[in-house]
């Protein structure tokens, strides 16, 4: 598989095939163009929740941190491997931010 490049101005979004669904305390996931199903923990269905275009990668970690009470750069490891599986498994997209100054966004992950 391509390793995967994320930048923390990057924008995740859903594809628009998933179906994202939370019942009886269970959260689950179905790729419908790959007819797979997968039961999520809390912070995966989080992430994926967050993953509208409206939230930067940035803006997910903060998040994260913030509700699950730790340092952002304990967690960042595992929320960019998370969103790389999920960019291989072709259930998100990246939407790069707006370059006005003709360059690549500096803050890599």
């Amino acid at each position: 598989m391509e390793k995967v490049v994320l930048s923390l101005d990057d924008r995740p979004v859903r594809h628009p095939y998933l179906i994202l669904q939370e019942s009886a305390g269970k959260r689950h996931l179905f790729h419908s163009k790959k007819n797979i199903f997968f039961e999520l923990n809390a912070t995966a269905y989080d992430i994926l929740i967050l993953c509208d275009s409206h939230y930067s990668t940035m803006d997910i970690l903060q998040h994260l941190a913030k509700k699950y009470q730790v340092p952002a750069q304990k967690i960042l490891e595992d929320v960019a491997e998370y969103l790389a599986l999920l960019i291989q498994l072709e259930a998100i997209e990246l939407k790069k931010p707006l370059d006005t100054k003709g360059g690549e966004p500096d803050a890599r992950l």
